[in-house]
This record gives structure tokens, sequence and C-alpha cells, in this order.
């Protein structure tokens, strides 16, 4: 018996079926894709909790939160995962195209915060409730269209109140003040936007983005904020800076939060208040992207 058939005895899929392309996604299109040696399959949601011991690899067909959900449990494992991303913008699928090494699949670098992982971005302020408060159903029936239609009332000035220090060659640099984002991230690409051309997957560290609140409130507070964030969305990012705009390698960083703060974190919601330690870390699994198009 060869190893690959040892190895596709044991495969867990996974099937989200409120994924916002789920309908793409099969038993049988899985196993078209990566053989016919398929053990189990499991749809979510799901009232039992998820079982991954037996299991040598695991197929994700879902969104970006589906696979954080997953990797949440594995990354610490020898096991091998296969996204299928069957989402509604999945970042962290279109990222790994962008991604040069010919080993697949491949251990990658992800983002670590307490005791919960995000596999490419944690962001909280302007536009971050997008990506966990689009309606199910919507992201079913009308795809990327269920973001866009919630931009306008996104379109608002926040004031984080935070503190993030970072190690920048052996000195400590502090970033204190209010903020309109605070984003974390590893990856290319973040809520449709191939903004960070500074992004390599051979980096086992990741990127702090910090924009700065405008003095204005009001409609002249909302002129303000357009250019930074034109300015990094639209025209991208490549060389580090400090100014309205802070942008930084980073292998961790340590955040104050001073009131608790909505993040979103690959596309799910999570709050953080206090402080905070946040690093980058190369996973022990293995990870692979298949596209089902």
């Amino acid at each position: 018996m060869t190893d690959v058939v040892r190895f596709m005895k044991n495969c867990l899929i996974v099937i989200n079926d409120k994924a916002g392309k789920c309908r793409r996604c099969s038993v049988d299109k899985v196993r078209g894709q990566i053989g016919e040696h398929i053990f189990k399959s499991v749809h979510l949601p799901t009232n039992t909790s998820l079982d991954f011991e037996g299991y040598d690899s695991l197929a994700v067909c879902g969104g970006d939160g589906t696979l954080q959900l997953i990797m949440q449990d594995v990354y610490r494992t020898d096991k091998t995962v296969y996204y299928f991303p069957c989402g509604t913008l999945n970042d962290k699928g279109k990222a790994e195209k962008y991604c040069h090494t010919s080993e697949r699949p491949h251990k990658i670098t992800i983002g670590k915060v307490d005791d919960r992982v995000f596999t490419y971005v944690l962001a909280g302020g302007a536009f971050t409730d997008i990506g966990y408060n689009a309606d199910e159903k919507n992201k079913r029936r009308f795809g990327v269209l269920a973001y866009v239609s919630k931009v306008l009332k996104s379109y608002k000035i926040n004031r984080i109140k935070c503190k993030v220090s970072i190690d920048d060659k052996g000195k400590t640099i502090d970033y204190v003040g209010d903020f309109n984002l605070v984003m974390f991230i590893k990856s290319p690409r973040c809520f449709g936007f191939k903004f960070n051309r500074a992004f390599d997957e051979k980096d086992e560290g990741g990127h702090l983005l910090l924009i700065r609140s405008p003095r204005h409130n009001g409609i002249l507070g909302k002129i303000q904020m357009f250019f930074p964030f034109f300015r990094v969305f639209f025209l991208g990012l490549k060389k580090e800076r400090e100014d309205t705009i802070i942008f930084k390698r980073i292998d961790s960083a340590d955040i104050y939060l001073s009131t608790p703060i909505d993040f979103c974190m690959d596309g799910e919601k999570c709050t953080l208040y206090g402080a905070k330690r946040l690093s980058f870390v190369k996973t022990d699994c293995r990870l692979q992207v298949i596209d089902l198009d």
C-alpha cells in the first residue's frame, strides 16, 4: 500500500452549509480533487463538537471563517488541511496565489492573540464590521454585493483609544492615540483589496497597519478620513511609514485597549479588551488551497 493511499484513508470532509458559495461544494467534488479514500464527512453548523482525532487530513469547504475555526484546533498538529474556498470573499484562498513556494501542501504563518489564532487578518475600526455583519442569506444570494451594500453605513469615524508596542531592531516603539483602523495582517489582500505589496509568505512575521483618526468629526472628519483609506487600499503599501498611516513589519506586538473593541478575525467577530499579546507563528500543520472553479 502506497503512502498516498494510507494517508488519504483518514480524511474528514467539513462542509459549512452557511458559506456564501456552499452550493459549489460537495463530498463527490472534494473526493474527485484529493482522492477516493475519504473516511467521513460532517456538515456545519452542528450541535456536536468536532473531533479531529484519528484523521490524518481535513478537507475544509467554507469561507475564511470556517478555515480559522478548523485551524484553531489543528495548527499545532501534523495534519494536512485542504482548503476549498466556498465563502464570499475568500481572501485567504486568493492570497495563496501570491505564495511562490513550490511545496504543496506547506506550513504557513498565522497570527495568534491570547489563545485564538487567525489565518490572515485581525482588524478593528472603520469598515471592519462589514466582514461579520453581512447577512448570511444575502451572501449566498448576492455574493460580494452583500458586503458592498453596507459600505456607506460603515463609513464612519472610529476613535479606538489604544497603545500598540512593537520591537524595532531592539528598540521598543509605542504608538499611542485614537485610531480609525487597527489591523494585524499576514496577507497581500484583505476585504477584497490587494494592498499589502510588502507581503512575503517566506517571512515568518506579519504587518501592523494603523490609521489615525481624523482631527474633526462630522462631514469634515469623513472627508479627512477618505484620503488615508484611499492611499492604503487603492494605491497600496510597500514601504514602512510612520505618519497618519503607520505600516510596520512585526514579529509580535503588545496592544492595550482602554475599552472593549470588536475586531474582525478572518471574517468572524472577536471582542478584545485590555492588554493583549499578539504574535505571528509558523504552523505545524500544512495547508493546500484547492479551487473548485
